[in-house]
């Protein structure tokens, strides 16, 4: 978020204390908050015992819902805006301000911190088994790690990425069917952050470089110096067919990686150079499109034939 987008916020503010907001309805707005806090439906929100409210002052707005299960909070300020969603065990809060973006994540087994400003993406994360800052700057990457074991700890902080963009997603849920109906204007001048994955998409290497429809596979190269967490990454065709890389899974520098289906599923080998889709044919021999995409659904390479 840039300082225009601050500028524009508190204008927001100012704009809405021409409306009535005392007079609405905080339970009404509960029903579909609950709904996505808690994960059920309608009739059973309004059956557990809730708390909700809004406050408007001249220079913020801020609303909560809040059970014995749940507890989402909202705040637009002039000069910053705070998300946090919290459950037992599990904490999300994510801050913008004009300068910067913070997303956490902290439960009972490890804590995950991304810091992004204009020049740096800076990663922290710890566990009972140590931690890992990381540092991408400039294009280039410096990491610090303590602790026992660094492949343990990578593939916790890869599980920690993932859980926090789907808190991260739940957030945005909340957000689009209770506080942006009150201030959409906010929603089209200054879009709150999304959780950024472990790289970001305008510096991915990684990329389709061959379909073999006749033997069905695709290959994927990563071109780049840095290896590239694709857990949650998905693989499709034109169709919509589609394949979901795993958790954990690396592609290194300079290395490829076939995804197989048809009838090379039968001998495939879930590997680093192979991945093992599924046995019906996928690949259409008169053309078709493959597409990858990153955990975030950003679309990261495409590759038609013929």
């Amino acid at each position: 978020m840039n300082l225009t987008d601050i500028i524009i916020v508190g204008s927001i503010i100012t704009g809405l204390l021409s409306i009535p907001f005392l007079a609405t309805n905080s339970y009404s707005d509960y029903i579909p908050a609950g709904k996505a806090i808690l994960g059920i439906n309608e009739s059973d929100v309004t059956k557990i015992p809730a708390r909700a409210s809004k406050t408007l002052s001249f220079d913020r707005f801020e609303r909560t819902y809040e059970t014995a299960f749940g507890k989402f909070y909202f705040l637009m300020a002039p000069d910053n805006i705070v998300q946090e969603l919290s459950r037992p065990g599990t904490t999300v809060r994510v801050i913008a301000t004009s300068d910067k973006s913070i997303w956490q994540l902290t439960t009972h087994k490890y804590m995950l911190k991304i810091t992004q400003d204009p020049d740096k993406t800076i990663e922290e994360f710890s566990n009972a088994d140590g931690s890992l800052v990381r540092v991408k700057q400039n294009g280039g990457v410096n990491e610090t790690f303590q602790g026992f074991n660094p492949q343990v700890l990578e593939a916790d902080m890869q599980n920690a990425r993932v859980m926090l963009e789907n808190e991260v997603n739940k957030m945005e849920q909340i957000k689009l069917q209770t506080v942006l109906p009150e201030i959409q204007a906010f929603s089209s001048n200054s879009p709150l952050p999304q959780p950024p994955s472990g790289n970001q998409t305008q510096t991915y290497s990684v990329r389709i470089t061959s379909v073999s429809y006749s033997t069905e596979w695709v290959e994927i190269t990563n071109s780049g110096e840095e290896a590239v967490v694709m857990t949650g990454w998905t693989l499709q065709d034109a169709s919509s067919n589609v394949y979901t890389f795993p958790t954990g899974f690396t592609l290194n520098s300079g290395a490829s990686v076939r995804v197989y289906s048809g009838s090379a599923y039968n001998t495939c080998s879930n590997s680093q150079t192979s991945l093992c889709w599924k046995a019906s044919s996928i690949w259409n021999d008169s053309g078709d499109t493959a597409t990858l995409k990153d955990s975030s659904g950003n679309t990261v390479s495409t590759y038609s034939y013929p």
